[in-house]
């Protein structure tokens, strides 16, 4: 059974993301580059040293990895994002971490060509290192869509590729996340656990009637490794985030 991590997509320190998990009895914790960084930073620790994951983030396991997004799409800047994402992916492996979750830049020809250039390059060293890379999906992205996924595991056929599954993206791009469940069932790696209520987090258990729906469906998937809880707000947000934690318990998700 899957395991439970906490995650911030916002400027959230390691730190607080590791103490708002513990306060809520969660082991995990799945780090951006971004965090990861300053903590090689904070702790004066040289990352192509020997790591250990658990003692480095505040006794935290580390789930997984999100590399950097690329930040233009262009060949020569698409070569630099994949030049990062390979030395991240290698400190990666030094954390004897699983999976490292990759994000799609822009959705026109161009784009997507560079991006599958990109990704065949990263897929030959993620299957030397036997490392997952698990494609999020993001809405206003290349990879926004049902069709998006197929059209990409065509053109790259790698079977470390799989899928960090976000419902509530799927739902503001108009795709039923029981569909995407159906399309993609055991490329599902991470599930993104979190409801959104007028432009603001709030407790899941406060969402639709398709909740119910979308965890029966995410229940019969063999091989989903993380359910991730989005711990945004961390200090100010600890009564939702335990809400949170014991609602995917709950639900027979995690272990």
């Amino acid at each position: 059974m899957a395991r439970l991590a906490v995650y911030s997509d916002h400027a959230v320190g390691a730190a607080e993301l590791a103490a708002a998990g513990r306060r809520a009895a969660i082991e995990s914790c799945h780090l951006s580059w971004s965090q990861l960084s300053h903590l090689f930073q904070d702790a004066r620790v040289d990352p192509i040293s020997p790591l250990d994951a658990r003692g480095f983030v505040g006794g935290m396991h580390v789930a997984g990895l999100e590399a950097s997004r690329p930040a233009a799409e262009s060949g020569s800047a698409m070569d630099s994002w994949t030049d990062d994402v390979y030395m991240q992916m290698a400190i990666a492996g030094r954390l004897h971490l699983s999976a490292v979750s990759l994000s799609a830049g822009g959705t026109d020809a161009a784009s997507r060509d560079c991006l599958i250039d990109g990704l065949t390059r990263l897929c030959a060293l993620a299957e030397r290192m036997d490392l997952s890379i698990a494609l999020r999906n993001r809405i206003g992205s290349a990879l926004e869509q049902i069709g998006d996924f197929v059209r990409l595991f065509a053109r790259v056929p790698s079977k470390v590729l799989c899928v960090d599954f976000d419902p509530v993206a799927f739902h503001d791009a108009c795709v039923n996340p029981v569909d995407a469940v159906r399309a993609f069932g055991s490329r599902i790696l991470a599930v993104r656990a979190y409801h959104h209520a007028n432009g603001q987090l709030s407790p899941i258990a406060t969402s639709s009637a398709e909740s119910v729906a979308l965890i029966a469906a995410l229940r019969d998937v063999v091989g989903i490794d993380t359910v991730l809880l989005n711990a945004d707000r961390c200090a100010d947000d600890l009564p939702r985030i335990l809400h949170d934690a014991q609602w995917v318990r709950g639900a027979g998700l995690v272990s």
